[in-house]
């Protein structure tokens, strides 16, 4: 009578193979952890960097001056580029500001107004000699439904003298200044838009109010 085997035993004629890979093998012999048999997986494609994101803030400033053209005749004086558009009530200043998000100073984020429209505000105030009213919306279009945030400053001789409530302001402002602001038509769009920038300089020999004189006398 032959005696049990044990639990540990192996059965009768089984083999162990040193090499317990070919156990583990594919068909033809190959290594289903990697294509090279080597056991190890390739990684995945390194993911895309993202887009930087990128603040787009528009910056009308309304005024007094009756017509575009002097409106921006002072603006290029004054070395300052903008696009200007009539309205019933005043020209209007516009600028487009963009800044990537990272690089924006964290003041600029908490006020909602760029550096660059509040400069282009305070400089109206004293080219034109009288008050201005700054407004800057950062907006976007979702699902067909706009949002974002206005903010508005009253400045006169170049300092900030008040805030008032946007809302306020747009409703004593002709409508294209509401249009512009929220995006839904673009300075160059506007009948009459004029740009600064299209206009001699104050170190031009002629400007929009005349011929300038070398001995800095009377136009001509």
């Amino acid at each position: 009578m032959t005696a049990g085997r044990g639990e540990d035993e192996l059965p009768d004629g089984l083999v162990v193979p040193d090499d317990l890979s070919s156990l583990f093998a594919g068909d033809g012999g190959a290594a289903p952890a990697g294509d090279d048999g080597s056991g190890v997986t390739e990684s995945a494609e390194p993911a895309e960097p993202a887009e930087p994101a990128v603040i787009h803030t528009t910056a009308v400033v309304l005024t007094s001056v009756r017509q575009a053209k002097v409106l921006a005749s002072l603006l290029s004086l004054a070395g300052i580029e903008a696009a200007v558009v009539p309205s019933a009530r005043g020209a209007i200043a516009v600028r487009y500001v963009e800044q990537l998000e990272s690089e924006t100073d964290p003041g600029e984020l908490l006020s909602g107004i760029p550096l660059e429209a509040e400069a282009l505000g305070a400089s109206l105030s004293v080219a034109a000699r009288s008050e201005v009213v700054l407004l800057a919306a950062r907006v976007q279009e979702i699902g067909g439904e706009i949002s974002g945030q206005v903010k508005a400053r009253r400045y006169r001789g170049g300092q900030i003298v008040e805030e008032p409530p946007p809302g306020l302001v747009l409703a004593q402002a002709d409508a294209v200044a509401e249009r512009l602001l929220i995006g839904l038509v673009q300075a160059p769009q506007v009948d009459g838009y004029i740009s600064s920038s299209d206009l001699p300089s104050a170190g031009g020999g002629r400007s929009f109010f005349g011929r300038r004189r070398k001995d800095g006398g009377e136009p001509e």
